[in-house]
């Protein structure tokens, strides 16, 4: 399935239902990628000045793959810029949240797009196994 995505708001509804069609309890959830309880909650409930970082590790932690569909022109110098060796931050988050998400198999999808200049389109992968959805907030 594939949803667009045009708030923090949609992207934590997203989350949430996610979470709790896995049957994982919110603070479980926070506990297994290494954030507060209420971190999570502010994410689920679309709190737009959360960390991005640790949104991706909890993305990754529930199997969700977040890719971006970007306008033609960009690819090349995004090509460059990787040749390069990319842009260095001083840590590597996208190690942990990619060898999160490597173990994860997924089948649906959802489409998530951004309000940018350039119409930037972002892909979210998400799948869950159908269980109890009786979990907590």
């Amino acid at each position: 399935m594939q949803v667009q995505i045009k708030s923090t708001s949609e992207l934590g509804e997203i989350i949430r239902s996610v979470r709790k069609a896995s049957g994982i309890r919110i603070d479980d959830a926070a506990v297994m990628t290494g954030v507060s309880k209420q971190f999570a909650s502010d994410v689920e409930h679309g709190k737009p000045t959360v960390e991005f970082g640790r949104v991706l590790l909890l993305l990754a932690e529930l199997g969700i793959e977040l890719r971006a569909d970007i306008p033609g022109e960009a690819m090349k110098a995004l090509e460059q810029l990787r040749a390069r060796g990319g842009i260095s931050t001083g840590k590597d988050r996208w190690a942990q949240v990619s060898s999160k998400t490597m173990r994860v198999h997924r089948d649906d999808g959802v489409q998530a797009a951004s309000n940018t200049s350039t119409e930037t389109l972002a892909k979210v992968q998400i799948g869950h196994e159908a269980r109890d959805e009786s979990t907590d907030d």
